[in-house]
């Protein structure tokens, strides 16, 4: 009968720890992340923040405000990256409307970064009076006591006498103050057009993602095998057979 070498269980105890170290490596300090809304698995939601960022109002283009809301929720660094979805300002320009732009009559609710409630769909969004208030930005930073945010918009989500790009008389925009739930949370200030204010920006349909399995479950797994494979390290050898 064949003798196996001596260090075989040495060299498989050495496998399993090493397996046993990668998956303990996922135990490392969390980091903050997007709150999921408490809905079900398959269920579709939206999610809205103020960026960190300022922009100038004083573009009559639209795309250069989606392009910059993308820009910063996308950015390496940002709760909202992982989501890997496509972001629009929530503002208006004298030719495109906020109500139209962000998806006119949708009907999924909108969350901010934390899992808060901010309105159960569009006609609660502009009904004058939201739920929650949309002051997270993309990094998870609350805006505490409010900040003006360029909007150009009015609370039913028209485009103001002011909107983004600036009247061409007064050079001016409409502003909303990041933190209110009344009306003011999109018309609530008035800006220069060149001021750098923060915009709100609110992300395509997402889903509720199946609920992962724990990793704590995957190291048990490993535990098990390990202590098996460490149990029979120890069992002794058989005794070898000589030849008849």
């Amino acid at each position: 009968m064949a003798n196996f070498p001596a260090h075989q269980p040495a060299t498989r105890l050495a496998g399993a720890l090493f397996l046993f170290l990668l998956l303990l490596a996922g135990f490392g300090p969390a980091r903050a992340a997007v709150v999921t809304p408490n809905l079900p698995a398959g269920a579709e939601y939206r999610i809205a923040f103020v960026t960190s960022a300022g922009i100038s109002a004083s573009n009559t283009d639209i795309d250069v405000y989606d392009n910059f809301v993308n820009g910063l929720a996308n950015s390496p660094g940002s709760l909202l990256a992982p989501l890997g979805a496509t972001w629009k300002v929530i503002a208006s320009t004298l030719a495109v409307d906020a109500y139209s732009h962000i998806g006119g009559a949708f009907t999924v609710p909108v969350y901010s970064v934390f899992g808060d409630l901010i309105a159960v769909d569009a006609a609660d969004l502009w009904d004058g009076s939201l739920n929650s208030p949309i002051w997270i930005d993309e990094n998870g930073v609350t805006k505490q006591g409010g900040i003006n945010v360029n909007t150009g918009t009015l609370p039913d989500g028209s485009p103001s006498p002011n909107p983004l790009g600036g009247d061409p008389v007064f050079e001016a925009i409409t502003g909303g103050v990041a933190g209110a739930t009344g009306t003011s949370w999109i018309v609530g200030s008035f800006e220069g057009k060149l001021s750098f204010r923060p915009v709100y920006g609110i992300s395509d349909t997402l889903r509720v993602a199946p609920v992962p399995v724990p990793k704590v479950g995957l190291l048990m797994v490993a535990v098990v095998g390990l202590t098996g494979l460490m149990a029979r390290g120890k069992r002794p050898s058989s005794p070898q057979l000589s030849g008849l």
